[in-house]
């Protein structure tokens, strides 16, 4: 769950909410143990109040009144399950991404802006069909870009649709609905004015500084002054903290919620995903629960009207407002215990202007050829990209052992694919680098050779027999997980037992090789990277003079006659060096899975 300074939402919006509260409640269930709090039965009393205010709403005569009341009661029940996030602890540890982790790639917010805006890309197909916009990285400041259309050979500018002057053209584009692609609603013919290049404006607030503050074992009461900026943390949990900023003059608040960035990070440094992001004075989010009771009373003994109500919550909030001041409030919870609390502050003068820059980025065909005899790598288009814009490092672990593999292995029960399916069970193998070696997932894990490497059990624990021959009809193995439907067997099964193979790389081989110096299949031209397939086929990583791992934008395979494909990578960036991973394997080790089948029901 996740809220921010709140406010009373639109009677749509609040429908929605009313809609998801139950199914946020089943993804929290926590049933008590040891000396723990049942948290179940906290929510379940929790909604038991939310009911019982909302049946005597429904006994008020004035209905705007009943409606104000209504969504003050779901407001009071969003909060206290935003307490329930904030004091529950996480069933399983779960890491996310630092939010600003790109920007720790350069020198400054500016360099970091230049370099994202340097590097967008535009590409279209051979027949001019369709025009794409690529983003080097997510930018990870507010930020927009608005395209407007295209420059055409001919000199003229076409605008897409929706733009002005766009209905004066005969041929609209229209926004691809997934990204951000823009297509003509007919080919264009062969003689028709040619697309040159992608129109369009950025627009960022874009600030001049950041100030990071650290918390070691994070601890209410603990303060950090420094870039004019006082940072005090105002509660704690194992697994989450509450925050006020404030300036250090006590002058005026210039940054609001998107300014501020709350992380908490485990005890090997790696980010923690978040469960709870609670932006605003606490005093306002109790609010709806203090004073909803006392509302409902009124309005029962027709003593209140919608605009005395709307006042009584206006002057409530206003007081709540002037008690705080001008100070910053976050609480937050994520997914495992945090070791370190960080606080990231972007600055910026509240009167400096937003950020704008016209784009015009050429148009770069990206098609590969069709298929000849002969491949002329001097005849690839060039797709300059200055960079450097880099990969998240390989520092990952490159393999699990043989004594990792069954505990680092989860199994995950979910929902059938197809109504012959209506239950499933995932095999997921953490993310480590040999899957670079796997043209597929599905290469994983697969079934051990043998008769019956699946068995169904019932209650009593025997086998639940099947017919001789094939078994598609109860159950299949396939990308990493066993579909079944329990529908089919003469007896409920309860458990699955299963004799897989893991097919793991252990025997990996990195070597680096200068630019100049490369192996036989391989050239480096400018930016872009051609391999020859037919010779070798292996992860290949391109590092810059400072030895860090350049991102790849796009790859063009080229098809040839009777031979293996030559694939063009281009990087963001100039490699200095590859990086060259072999490995003599797979092996694979036995493993066999024994799954508890979860009971299936809708939520």
């Amino acid at each position: 769950m996740g809220s921010s300074t709140p406010t009373r939402t639109s009677e749509r919006v609040r429908r929605g909410l009313i809609a998801a509260l139950p199914v946020l409640v089943a993804l929290h269930s926590h049933p008590a143990s040891g000396d723990e709090p049942d948290y179940d039965a906290i929510m379940d009393a929790m909604f038991d109040t939310r009911d019982a205010r909302l049946d005597r709403i429904e006994n008020i005569a004035d209905a705007e009144v009943g409606s104000t009341l209504q969504d003050l009661s779901q407001d009071a029940l969003y909060n206290d399950l935003n307490n329930v996030d904030w004091a529950m602890p996480p069933a399983q540890t779960r890491h996310g991404r630092s939010a600003l982790a790109r920007l720790d790639d350069y020198a400054d917010i500016q360099a970091m802006t230049e370099v994202f805006l340097d590097n967008l890309l535009a590409t279209t197909w051979a027949d001019y069909l369709c025009v794409e916009a690529r983003r080097p990285f997510a930018y990870p400041l507010p930020h927009r870009i608005d395209w407007h259309g295209l420059r055409m050979d001919n000199g003229d500018t076409l605008p897409f649709a929706g733009q002005p002057g766009a209905a004066d053209h005969e041929q609209a584009l229209m926004r691809h609905r997934f990204d951000e692609r823009y297509c003509f609603e007919k080919r264009p013919a062969a003689d028709d004015a040619k697309p040159m290049a992608l129109l369009g404006e950025f627009i960022g607030r874009v600030p001049e500084k950041r100030e990071t503050f650290t918390f070691p074992s994070p601890e209410a009461g603990q303060q950090r002054t420094q870039g004019g900026y006082t940072v005090t943390l105002t509660a704690t949990t194992d697994h989450g903290y509450a925050m006020e900023v404030r300036a250090e003059d006590g002058g005026p608040m210039p940054l609001d919620k998107r300014d501020v960035i709350a992380e908490g990070l485990d005890q090997d440094g790696r980010p923690l995903a978040r469960t709870l992001v609670q932006t605003g004075a606490p005093a306002l989010f109790e609010l709806a629960g203090e004073e909803v009771d006392g509302l409902i009373d009124r309005a029962l003994k027709e003593d209140l009207t919608a605009a005395a109500l709307e006042q009584h919550l206006a002057q409530a909030e206003a007081r709540i407002r002037e008690r705080t001041g001008d100070t910053h409030y976050t609480r937050v919870a994520f997914k495992g215990p945090v070791a370190t609390a960080r606080i990231t502050l972007l600055d910026r003068d509240p009167e400096q202007p937003l950020m704008k820059r016209k784009l015009a980025l050429p148009l770069k065909q990206v098609d590969g050829l069709n298929p000849t005899a002969q491949f002329d790598p001097e005849a690839i288009q060039a797709v300059p990209l200055p960079g450097p814009v880099y990969r998240s490092a390989v520092d990952g672990p490159m393999e699990l052992t043989a004594e990792e593999v069954p505990s680092r292995l989860r199994i995950v029960q979910n929902d059938g694919r197809t109504p012959l399916y209506t239950h499933s069970v995932d095999f997921r193998y953490p993310k480590v680098e040999s899957r670079r070696f796997l043209e597929r997932d599905s290469e994983r894990i697969v079934l051990k050779d043998g008769p019956n490497p699946i068995t169904f059990l019932d209650a009593d624990g025997q086998p639940i027999p099947l017919p001789d021959g094939d078994h598609s009809d109860y159950y299949r193995f396939t990308v990493n997980r066993i579909d079944y439907n329990p529908q089919r067997f003469s007896s409920k099964p309860v458990r699955v037992s299963a004799d897989l193979r893991v097919r793991v790389f252990r025997d990996v081989h990195k070597s680096r090789h200068a630019r100049g110096e490369l192996p036989e299949g391989l050239q480096l031209q400018e930016n872009r990277l051609v391999v020859d397939t037919e010779v070798i086929d292996t992860p290949l990583f391109a590092v810059d003079d400072q030895g860090r791992f350049l991102k790849q934008a796009l790859t063009r395979t080229y098809q040839r006659k009777g031979q293996a494909p030559v694939e063009v990578i281009h990087f963001y960036g100039t490699p200095a060096a590859l990086e060259i991973w072999t490995s003599d394997g797979p092996t694979e080790d036995a493993y066999r899975a024994e799954v508890e089948l979860e009971e299936r029901t809708d939520i």
